[in-house]
């Protein structure tokens, strides 16, 4: 059984999902004990690698729009992040004028 560590961000983007009832806590559940006791999940959860930001994570689908970012290194499981793809991967757009 892998030790869970939860990161600063992730523990706000879980309260944040909580609050707007984005997730199903049961189902997020299940998907962190099967991560925690590294137990496969149904391939609905589309568990796969991450590059580029979060190179070393993998990421799985919570709900279809509901993204897990998560790491295992050594016997530590790392929640890393929890939100929808705009949330996570998306640059926030530039401005277009600069305020003095």
């Amino acid at each position: 059984m892998l030790e869970i560590e939860l990161k600063k961000k992730f523990t706000k983007d879980l309260k944040k999902h909580i609050l707007n009832q984005k997730i199903e806590l049961e189902v997020f559940d299940l998907v962190v004990e099967n991560l925690r006791n590294q137990i496969p999940l149904d391939k609905r959860f589309k568990d796969h690698a991450l590059s580029g930001t979060y190179k070393g994570c993998r990421e799985r689908h919570i709900k279809p729009d509901v993204l897990l970012v998560y790491r295992v290194k050594g016997n530590v499981l790392t929640l890393v992040r929890l939100g929808s793809y705009n949330e996570l991967f998306c640059k926030p757009p530039t401005p277009l004028i600069t305020l003095k």
